[in-house]
């Protein structure tokens, strides 16, 4: 006896305008991934279970937090309605049965070895050094910069997005340890507002504050390298140029020469001219700051 098929639901198209990044509909799954596919920016078809009446929906870019999601409407015939929280970030003009997102080209700039200006920090290469949040990949979990100095992509208006430094600390209960990233925006005319001092937003742009340390070991430590955050070389002394984000939590990882590790993680503060240290068990890494050299008190 063949088995009845589910009657077929109405089918709408998301056009996301260029936007790669991840796409979650009606929630985040358990395992993070995306559960539509964006089809490398190019419009794409949703289908939906059988319906008696209009359904309502939620379209997130995998923030997963309040302002980082589209909410909309879906009739029997598979027309979008009622686009809204925010009106400003999709469309359905001219085609009633597509979600047009509304997008800008955004350069994330984390290049360029110059000091800050008025109390701003400078800016090192960090590239590979952070994750862009709402952006996995296969070899993941997320985008990190691919270029020395920038990497240009569409982002929704008007939504949330992140940057981490890759320890993925999102609350900060005790007020003692900052997080690891930050949110920002691109607003509906185009312009990016950061909600950190670790990022400085601007038309079409954001900015990473970043800049260069360097890592003394503790006198006497019988160690082999060290590895900071997301940064792929492994570094065994004195006088390497560090690239980091400042302001961000970040992780410090110790390798010893009898096979064995130690995880730590810091927070680098680029107006604090002397630098800091950094716990790793009962030993004491210090940390100072080679660029930017002005603007630090």
């Amino acid at each position: 006896m063949k088995k009845n098929r589910a009657a077929a639901g109405p089918t709408f198209y998301i056009d996301p305008q260029g936007y790669t990044g991840a796409l979650y509909l009606d929630g985040l799954p358990k395992d993070g991934k995306p559960n539509i596919n964006t089809n490398q920016g190019k419009p794409f078809s949703c289908s939906l279970p059988s319906q008696d009446h209009p359904t309502s929906h939620k379209l997130d870019n995998g923030s997963a937090i309040s302002g980082s999601y589209i909410s909309f409407d879906i009739d029997n015939g598979g027309n979008v309605l009622n686009i809204g929280n925010p009106l400003s970030a999709a469309t359905n003009a001219g085609t009633p049965d597509t979600l047009f997102l509304k997008t800008a080209l955004i350069k994330i700039d984390s290049g360029g070895r110059h000091g800050g200006r008025r109390g701003k920090p400078g800016r090192a290469t960090v590239s590979g050094t952070y994750y862009l949040t709402n952006f996995p990949t296969p070899g993941g979990p997320f985008l990190t910069t691919t270029s020395a100095n920038n990497l240009s992509l569409h982002l929704i208006k008007c939504l949330y997005f992140g940057v981490d430094a890759g320890l993925m600390i999102r609350d900060a209960p005790d007020g003692v340890n900052p997080l690891s990233g930050f949110r920002f925006h691109v607003r509906e005319d185009g312009v990016v507002f950061s909600l950190s001092s670790a990022g400085t937003g601007g038309k079409g742009q954001l900015t990473l504050n970043s800049g260069e340390i360097t890592i003394t070991p503790p006198d006497g430590l019988d160690f082999k390298s060290y590895k900071v955050g997301l940064y792929e070389k492994q570094f065994t002394g004195i006088g390497d140029n560090i690239p980091v984000v400042f302001g961000l939590t970040t992780s410090f990882k110790v390798y010893f020469k009898d096979g064995n590790s130690a995880p730590a993680s810091f927070c680098p503060d680029y107006m604090v001219s002397q630098g800091g240290t950094i716990a790793v068990g009962d030993q004491l890494f210090t940390y100072k700051i080679t660029s930017p050299t002005v603007g630090r008190k």
